[in-house]
């Protein structure tokens, strides 16, 4: 009986080695803001009036609408972390707030990952 071999298409390889060798990812980091809302018919925050602040309107990449709730994400490179600090700190009253890495989300990212970029990577202010 001949053995099958399966062949993995070029894209699912490359995923694996990501997976398998972290280090070997020479992608760009991006990093995702997931914030979102109820819907003003919502129960829940009938009066609220929900806007996309200023600092986050055109680093929208994606909206998705349900039935009571409105979702956005909002994406960074690594290099924007002043401006990911202000989008943070203009959405940190919302309900929903998510912080994703590399498009997937990561545990304690509001309380553990966005602290360390900013502490890490930001550069100096400069002084005027």
């Amino acid at each position: 009986m001949a053995k099958k071999t399966y062949r993995l298409s070029p894209e699912v390889e490359e995923e694996i080695q990501r997976l398998l060798r972290p280090e070997t990812d020479r992608r760009p980091v991006r990093v995702t803001l997931v914030f979102g809302h109820p819907l003003p018919s919502d129960e829940a925050a009938p009066d609220a009036v929900w806007e996309v602040p200023a600092v986050l309107r055109d680093r929208i990449v994606r909206t998705v609408t349900t039935s009571r709730f409105r979702t956005y994400w909002a994406d960074f490179d690594v290099g924007e972390v002043r401006d990911l600090q202000a989008a943070y700190e203009a959405i940190e009253a919302w309900p929903r707030k998510e912080v994703w890495i590399q498009g997937r989300p990561v545990p304690y990212g509001a309380g553990l990952w966005l602290p360390l970029l900013f502490f890490y990577l930001a550069e100096p202010e400069p002084n005027d």
